[in-house]
């Protein structure tokens, strides 16, 4: 049976799969108009180059919460396969707990530069920052809930391991 968790991490990772197809196929055309712009009719457009940072900008960050809802993230476990699976297990939660809490400090502190964002303008856009910074914080609080579903599936996996022997 399908958890209402799973299938939010599912609906969440559509969501930030079908955002990034948009970003970047709007990126890309706004980056070849500048470029058609630029050579062909000698008048560059002024905000192509600004929006097209913020974009890339925002594609890293929506992407990461995919790389963590798909478990993808570059790992270095040549110590850890040397220990017991046992030791694993119980190792893993406090590292997931550490990372859950770099997680929410990050989105703790975004949310100043989100209010800040509502004063701030882009200078070539001539509008506000604030949806150029929302995706950070919101893919910091998706990363960071995420974190704390692995650290509670951690747990129950070490509390399985070191009681049932399973």
């Amino acid at each position: 049976m399908i958890t209402f968790v799973e299938k939010s991490r599912e609906l969440i990772g559509s969501l930030c799969k079908w955002f990034s197809i948009i970003l970047l196929s709007l990126m890309t055309i706004i980056m070849v108009a500048q470029v058609i712009s630029r050579y062909c009719f000698s008048s560059p457009l002024t905000w192509a180059e600004e929006l097209a940072r913020y974009q890339m900008i925002a594609l890293a960050y929506v992407c990461s919460v995919s790389v963590m809802l798909d478990r993808a993230h570059l790992r270095v476990t040549f110590i850890l396969d040397k220990l017991s699976k046992t030791t694993q297990s119980m190792l893993k939660v406090p590292v997931l707990l550490l990372q859950a809490a770099f997680l929410f400090l990050i989105f703790y502190y975004s949310i100043p530069m989100l209010k800040e964002g509502l004063r701030v303008e882009a200078v070539s856009l001539g509008t506000s920052m604030f949806p150029f910074y929302l995706p950070i914080t919101i893919s910091f609080f998706l990363m960071f809930l995420e974190s704390l579903i692995q650290t509670v599936e951690a747990f129950i996996k070490a509390y399985k391991l070191l009681f049932t022997g399973v």
